[in-house]
């Protein structure tokens, strides 16, 4: 086994809005949104981070996990229970702030995030998942799509002082 993390699991950026953009511009939304889903299948795992942009004084944004069997295509998407998460911008010294959801073992193939921006403006800046545990070896940086990774990691292992 390897032992660099970028050896062992598969970092995929989710749309921000289901189908859409990668960022969010600062809104007011009042009514839910959903993330693009990330398939799970073959992995025991998976990290989510949603990363909230600047917003104004008193902007709420909640976010939560819901999940589905078949991509909400006959089975819909419906809540995790216990991963609500609310952000309360008081004083805006909540800018840039990351939710994070840690789903070992999820109990339907594919999660996205449900979110929700209401009071005041704010932006949404990324969503990603950090699938791990792979059953098969497979290290999947997909350099072609938009909002994806710009390029192939670099592995150090040991490194020396010098010229990067």
């Amino acid at each position: 086994m390897n032992h660099n993390l970028s050896k062992n699991v598969v970092l995929k950026r989710l749309a921000a809005v289901a189908g859409g953009a990668y960022q969010v511009a600062t809104a007011v939304d009042g009514a839910a949104a959903d993330t693009g889903a990330v398939d799970t299948s073959n992995y025991d795992g998976v990290l989510l981070l949603f990363i909230k942009g600047s917003g104004v004084n008193a902007n709420v944004l909640a976010a939560k996990v819901q999940q589905s069997s078949d991509n909400g295509v006959a089975d819909a998407f419906a809540d995790v229970a216990g991963t609500l998460q609310t952000i309360t911008d008081v004083g805006g010294n909540k800018a840039s702030k990351v939710l994070v959801w840690d789903i070992y073992k999820p109990q339907e193939r594919y999660l996205r995030l449900d979110y929700q921006r209401t009071t005041q403006n704010s932006a949404i800046d990324g969503v990603f998942a950090i699938l791990y545990r792979g059953h098969h070896k497979s290290v999947d940086f997909d350099l072609t799509g938009a909002g994806q990774i710009a390029g192939t990691p670099v592995v150090l292992n040991g490194p020396v002082a010098g010229t990067a």
